[in-house]
């Protein structure tokens, strides 16, 4: 985008985070109880957030009601852009340029494509510990979210977590952290080559039926 503030590395001249997951996945929480104390301490922070649409989609009233108090939340919250939905590219930009991932995930996944996405473009994960969220950050000290407190509205953790996401932005320029983080990205990348595990799976499944036959 013409004129916007970059860092080398393209990273943004602000302390910039992004969230990229479904809205009821744990963006409330982030939007209500989390985010305003981060810009109490950072006032510069930005938070992006993306995410396609839903608003067709047929789902449970509880979901529904979330998605709308979502909505709201982003019109109000400061220091907020809400970038919609993207085509991956433009998406992968976004990311890219953003200092960390926030992600205070409630949801049980079984693995987390944003955060892995996140850390192979060398952008940091600030998850939570929900299911595969912990088996997907591959830096355990930016598990920093206890998802059972983020859904209780927890306004003390919540201030910790902003105080720790302070500290965090104090080190992100020091080329210890620029390296590894790129340490982290080429690992991710290496790790879940999609070409290898598919060529793994078949050698598996050739040794399986190898086996029976014999």
């Amino acid at each position: 985008e013409t004129g916007k503030k970059i860092r080398h590395q393209g990273k943004e001249l602000d302390p910039t985070f992004i969230y990229t997951s479904r809205p009821e996945r744990g963006l409330f929480y982030l939007l209500r109880d989390i985010w305003p104390q981060v810009v109490s301490l950072i006032p510069n922070a930005k938070l992006k957030v993306a995410f396609y649409d839903v608003s067709q989609e047929l789902l449970p009233e509880q979901i529904k009601s979330i998605h709308q108090a979502v909505y709201a939340l982003l019109r109000t919250t400061p220091n907020v852009e809400f970038l919609g939905s993207l085509p991956r590219a433009e998406l992968f930009k976004h990311v890219a340029a953003s200092w960390a991932l926030l992600y205070p995930s409630i949801f049980p996944e079984t693995s987390s494509l944003s955060i892995l996405e996140a850390q192979a473009l060398g952008t940091p994960a600030l998850t939570s510990n929900r299911a595969a969220n912990a088996e997907s950050n591959w830096t355990d000290e930016n598990i920093i979210f206890n998802w059972e407190e983020v859904e209780r509205g927890d306004t003390k953790r919540a201030a910790e977590c902003a105080q720790w996401i302070k500290d965090f932005v104090a080190y992100y320029w020091q080329s210890g952290e620029e390296g590894f983080r790129a340490e982290t990205a080429t690992d991710v990348q290496e790790f879940h080559d999609w070409v290898s595990i598919a060529e793994e799976w078949e050698e598996s499944f050739y040794t399986h039926f190898k086996n029976r036959s014999d």
